[in-house]
């Protein structure tokens, strides 16, 4: 009851017009009939719930499918298949086709029909229906399926049966019918390919080898009861099943002929490898037809010439390109690989964003977002449906440095020492992710790539110079690769100036005179700029103050047109180079200092004469006006600003020595010192500039000085000495030597650079040109164009107008070793007679060309990039030539690479020499007889000889492959009608044996 309950609420819900009395009906009813109710597929059953529809079986308290039934479309359905096949009743001429008819009955529909063939030992073959053997017609749910196999042959002479599964998954076979092949077709064969006109430099390995892209022909025969045949080629495609070959079509890629005589043809010109594989005739008479076995051809050549371009560099985060040509046909694809000090790490994988190019349209490889990972050495290869090929060199890929940052922009940064902003030109092609900047030793760095930067890390002086040092930075410390560095750019900038300081430390003059005072100060402590000059201002603030500027930045000034035993005021600013309203100090401390009374006028006629390079005369006369007893004289010599010499004439003048401002003072007493006075004076340097100031003493002290000036003259230098050589490279170095001082003069000095004539250094000559430097101190020269780990002496001459000095030879200097030169004279042969043994050979690198003390010789033998041989082979130097043997193949080419290295493993440039191997004679196996008749041993009628051969002989490709052979047959008189038989073109013009068998071989 509960189960009734359950059904009638749910009638309830779905049913909404219903009355509440006719509810209560429904449920009477359902009370009545529930102990007789039936159920459905995959309801619910029992001993009173039946399940009531054909092959119902309750299973499990659920209504299934009984056995030979299943579920399909919500019922059960009979599983059973019924198949009927019906085939030929008589049997079927050869070369035409047969049906086979499947009558199938089942109830569901058909999803599978599966032909199948008895074959040997009686198991079972699937046929595989195509488009022309097999073909399959009508409808899987028709009932009938027809199999019709075409071009009938002996292999189709067999026992056919089909199979047939339907919707519920059962299988079913029909009975085997036989079909049985009748009739006499021809019989036909392929020989070939053979060879057509190829050009000289076609390889052939073989009779069924073809060189790319040169021609290949297939000959054929057949034999035939009935005359009239029809020829047709054909080619397996890329299915494995044959499609005729359109002998005659207008594109040229086939030619021959499809007679129907003896020997018809198939030429196939400029072969491809899409033409690698098999191909076969097909002769068909009036009864049937028959299709020769199978004839194969390979493609060789089409070698592809892969060359990877040269080594590349790229800055961090760019992009580099590695160039590849390939020259050769039908590319198909290209491959980049990665080695890093050759090992080979990974096949590049294009990707679009980090790899690019490296197709076939595109073959060059583009690296983009460059880091350290990506250097090492990249190589390109290609392929073709001949092989793949790899370029015989790497280009090596390497990551720069970014490049520095250029000039500061004037206009956009500013210089205030309180607000210095610098922005500067940004590298181009560089990632930049900061700048470093220092200056004055201390370091700041920028937040971003933005090349501008506020200095905030030190105190900064207005007018000041400061070098500033920019370094692009590439990454971070964080990132695997690490930061990259630029050189540094550096700009000297100049802060800008502002007010300077005032002068300091005023002083008055030690030796005032009557009507001048010279004033000293000392510079400001602050300057804030470059000091032009200064001002003196005289008695400031009084109605006759006088301005004066001194001309330079001199720190003292003599003022002149004051008042003897006067009291004077002085003050001075500074002016330095900042804008016109800054330039100007504020004055500096008042001094006060006064004139004396009566001292001396200058001295008269101050000439200085009879100059010499050590030394010169100095002559004068008493002053006009010397205002008391004349006591002496005070001539002082000074270099710049510095005092040389300081020279006393005195007559009676013991105050002399309270004037005194030089060390070591000359003091020469003079009994008349009011003659005129003439000194020599000595112990001067050679060639050097001099103020000589002269002034007359009186009682009242030193007087006013009368000045002049004199260059001293040259003279010859000293002997250089103690050359050196530093820096020491493979091809350059410094040299230096020292001159004892002073300075003789405007000094040139030559360099005499002497080679030795051997590596030994025994003996030397002068080597052109000379070098020469200009100026006393210009002691050292870089000496380039020397020659690589060689001897060489050195000689210094001094040399001014006066005259020369030159040093001794200087001790044997040697420059450093650098990568060896070329062996000599590459050579490759074979060994005579021997086409299977070649030898490469070469000599030392001669003398100059060794660059260093050689270890080791080491080489590598290729056959198409297919290493054959390498080696290495120790250096001696009483072994000249050196020699290296080598198997070889004939008429295959061989490229041999040496270089040499020395014991600092520099290695030389590569020597390299491709050779082809010749070909020779093929060997003549001296135990083989001539194959004669015997008179009488032969019927006069008997047209045929049966000799047997030796096939090895045809085989022997020891000197190098085989190209032509034959077999002459020849009355033994009459051989010499054919030529010598050691010459190649009389075999070419024999008669092929098809043609030969037509006329027979008359003896």
């Amino acid at each position: 009851m509960d189960r009734v309950t359950t059904k009638t609420m749910l009638v309830a819900v779905f049913t909404k017009s219903w009355e509440p009395e006719v509810r209560d009906l429904v449920l009477s009813l359902f009370c009545v009939i529930a102990t007789s109710e039936t159920a459905s597929l995959g309801e619910f059953c029992n001993g009173t719930i039946t399940c009531d529809y054909t092959g119902g079986l309750c299973n499990a308290s659920k209504c299934g499918c009984n056995a030979g039934y299943g579920e399909y479309n919500g019922e059960c359905k009979s599983s059973f298949i019924a198949v009927s096949l019906t085939g030929p009743v008589n049997s079927v001429m050869y070369g035409s086709s047969t049906s086979l008819t499947a009558n199938i009955t089942t109830s569901v529909d058909v999803t599978a029909v599966v032909w199948q063939k008895v074959v040997s030992g009686g198991s079972l073959s699937n046929i595989t229906l195509d488009s022309t053997k097999y073909t399959q017609t009508g409808d899987l749910g028709s009932g009938t399926i027809v199999l019709t196999i075409n071009n009938l042959d002996y292999s189709d002479k067999a026992i056919y049966q089909v199979q047939v599964t339907n919707n519920l998954g059962r299988t079913d076979s029909s009975n085997q019918v036989v079909v049985d092949v009748a009739g006499g077709p021809p019989s036909a064969n392929v020989s070939g390919p053979t060879f057509g006109s190829p050009p000289s430099d076609v390889e052939v390995t073989g009779t069924t080898s073809v060189v790319h892209n040169s021609t290949a022909t297939f000959n054929g025969s057949y034999t035939s009861v009935l005359p009239s045949v029809t020829i047709t080629w054909q080619k397996q495609g890329t299915n494995n099943n044959y499609e005729d070959i359109n002998i005659s079509s207008s594109d040229g890629k086939y030619s021959g002929s499809t007679d129907t005589g003896l020997s018809p043809k198939l030429v196939i010109n400029y072969v491809k490898f899409t033409d690698k594989t098999s191909y076969r005739m097909v002769v068909n008479n009036s009864v049937g037809f028959t299709n020769s076995e199978p004839a194969a051809l390979d493609v060789t050549g089409g070698v592809l010439t892969v060359t990877t371009g040269p080594k590349v560099a790229g800055r961090y985060r760019g992009s580099v390109t590695i160039t590849c040509t390939v020259e050769g046909p039908e590319v198909n694809k290209i491959l980049w690989k990665k080695y890093r000090d050759n090992t080979h790490l990974q096949n590049i994988t294009i990707n679009g964003s980090k790899y690019t190019g490296g197709t076939v349209s595109i073959p060059s490889l583009t690296i983009n977002s460059l880091t350290d990972d990506d250097m090492g050495q990249y190589q390109c290869t290609a392929s073709n449906p001949g092989g793949t090929y790899l370029s015989n060199n790497k280009a090596t890929v390497n990551i720069l440095d970014p490049l520095p940052p250029s000039s500061i922009l004037y206009s956009e940064s500013s210089f205030a020492h309180n607000n210095l902003t610098l922005k500067w030109t940004p590298p181009s092609n560089t990632f930049v992710t900061r700048y470093e900047v220092m200056i004055d030793s201390t370091i700041q760095f920028t937040a971003d790539s933005n090349p501008r930067i506020h200095i905030t890390m030190k105190s900064l002086t207005p007018g000041k110079y400061y070098v500033v040092s920019i370094v692009t930075i590439s990454g971070t410390s964080g990132e695997s690769t690490g930061e990259k560095r630029s050189t540094a750019y550096t700009e000297t900038i100049r802060i800008t100036p502002t007010k300077p300081g005032s002068p300091i430390n005023l002083s008055c003059p030690q030796h005032p005179k009557d009507i001048s005072l010279e004033i000293s100060w000392e510079p400001p402590i602050n300057p804030n700029g470059q000091i032009v000059m200064y001002q003196v201002h005289v008695n400031p603030g009084n109605p006759g103050e006088r301005i004066i500027n001194t001309t330079n930045n001199v720190t003292n000034y003599n003022v002149m047109g004051l008042i003897p035993e006067k009291n004077n005021n002085f003050t001075v600013r500074t002016i330095n180079d900042a804008e016109e309203t800054e330039k100007v100090s504020e004055p500096s401390e008042t001094i006060n200092c006064s004139t004396k009374a009566g001292v001396s006028g200058p001295p008269t006629y101050l000439s200085v004469n009879e100059i010499g390079s050590r030394g010169f005369k100095i002559r004068f006369d008493t002053p006009e006006n010397v205002k008391d007893q004349l006591a002496g004289y005070r001539i002082v010599i000074m270099e710049g600003s510095a005092c040389v010499q300081e020279i006393f004439l005195v007559g009676n003048c013991p105050q002399c020595k309270d004037i005194v401002d030089c060390t070591n003072p000359q003091f020469i007493q003079k009994p008349d010192i009011y003659q005129p006075m003439v000194h020599q004076v000595t112990e001067l340097k050679p060639y050097t500039h001099y103020i000589v100031k002269v002034a007359a003493v009186n009682r009242n002290g030193e007087g006013r000085f009368n000045n002049a000036t004199a260059k001293t003259g040259e003279e010859t230098p000293q002997k250089p000495g103690s050359i050196r050589a530093t820096h020491m490279e493979a091809k350059t170095l410094t040299l230096s030597w020292d001159v004892a001082g002073p300075s003789p003069g405007n000094t040139t000095y030559t360099i005499e650079v002497y080679e030795g004539t051997d590596d030994t250094g025994a003996n030397f000559i002068l080597k052109q040109p000379k070098r020469y430097t200009y100026g006393f101190h210009q002691k050292s020269l870089s000496i380039a164009d020397l020659e690589e780990y060689w001897s060489y002496k050195f000689k210094v001459i001094a040399a001014t107008i006066k005259g020369i000095n030159g040093s001794d030879l200087s001790d044997i200097v040697r420059t450093k070793q650098a990568a060896p030169g070329q062996v000599a004279n590459l050579t490759v042969n074979i060994k005579e007679g021997n086409y299977r043994v070649a030898y490469a050979y070469w000599n030392i690198p001669s003398l100059r060309e060794r660059n260093g003390v050689l270890e080791n010789y080491h080489f590598k033998i290729t056959n198409k990039r297919t290493e054959i041989l390498t080696g290495t082979i120790p250096v001696s130097f009483s072994i000249q030539r050196v020699e290296q043997n080598f198997t070889v193949e004939p008429e295959k080419k061989y490229t041999v690479t040496v270089f040499v290295t020395n014991n600092e493993s520099m290695a030389g440039q590569d020597a390299q020499l491709t050779y082809t191997i010749p070909s020779g004679r093929p060997p003549i196996d001296n135990n083989i007889e001539l194959i004669s008749t015997m008179p009488g041993l032969h019927k006069s009628s008997q047209q045929t000889i049966t000799v047997e051969l030796n096939t090895d002989f045809f085989r022997n490709d020891l000197n190098g492959i085989l190209v032509l052979f034959g077999i002459t047959v020849c009355e033994k008189s009459k051989c010499k009608n054919h030529g010598s038989l050691s010459v190649k073109e009389n075999w070419e013009r024999l008669p092929n044996w098809h043609d030969a068998s037509k006329t027979g071989f008359p003896l």
